[in-house]
């Protein structure tokens, strides 16, 4: 499967096999991703009470909560929110949702 890191949908971040994805987004540095619905709801609801809900807001393009999500999948910024928290995930974030899973692959 070929994943485009340009414009990642849940559908392909749940379907991909986590090792390909993983490669896939150490490889590209970067990475665009569309919040779901679902997502979306739980960034509006958290806000910026963690640190990890904090890095996501200010990786949103343009700031706006509908716009795609954009990560340096490279940088040490997801270990560092998740440090601060004292946390391994995203506090109240379903693990079946694809945000959690990119969370995961880039915080690993």
């Amino acid at each position: 499967m070929s994943i485009d890191v340009n414009n990642l949908t849940s559908e392909m971040v749940l379907s991909a096999d986590i090792t390909e994805l993983a490669d896939c987004l150490c490889e590209a540095n970067s990475f665009r991703y569309t919040l779901t619905p679902d997502e979306r709801g739980w960034l509006l609801w958290i806000q910026l009470r963690y640190a990890i809900s904090e890095l996501i807001v200010e990786s949103l393009e343009s700031g706006e909560f509908k716009a795609p999500l954009v990560f340096n999948s490279n940088s040490q910024d997801v270990n560092e929110a998740l440090k601060e928290d004292d946390v391994d995930r995203a506090p109240c974030l379903s693990e079946d949702t694809a945000l959690a899973r990119l969370i995961w692959v880039c915080g690993g």
